[in-house]
């Protein structure tokens, strides 16, 4: 089953450099992670918030998603405030 985990933060003012160098960080120490997600990033036009999306092709998604989920929202904390939501594909 393919779903997708969304990771929201809305940066605060002057934390933007700080996130993005822990979160370049974070994301090369996931490199060598068994299963990997597919990740993709995304900002809004004003810079003001950053979206992370955690595409998976395997599993069964928890209500709570990802322990590689879990483990971002809680170390992006500090930046701002965070939003997670798990997301499965609709077939129609």
């Amino acid at each position: 089953m393919k779903w997708t985990e969304v990771i929201k933060i809305n940066i605060g003012e002057d934390r933007r450099s700080d996130l993005d160098h822990q979160l370049q960080s974070l994301l090369s120490s996931m490199n060598g992670a068994v299963n990997p997600p597919i990740i993709r990033l995304y900002e809004d036009v004003q810079n003001l918030n950053l979206s992370i999306l955690l595409n998976w092709e395997k599993g069964k998604p928890k209500s709570w998603g990802s322990e590689t989920g879990f483990f971002l929202v809680e170390a992006l904390k500090v930046f701002g405030l965070v939003s997670h939501s798990v997301w499965v594909e609709r077939k129609q």
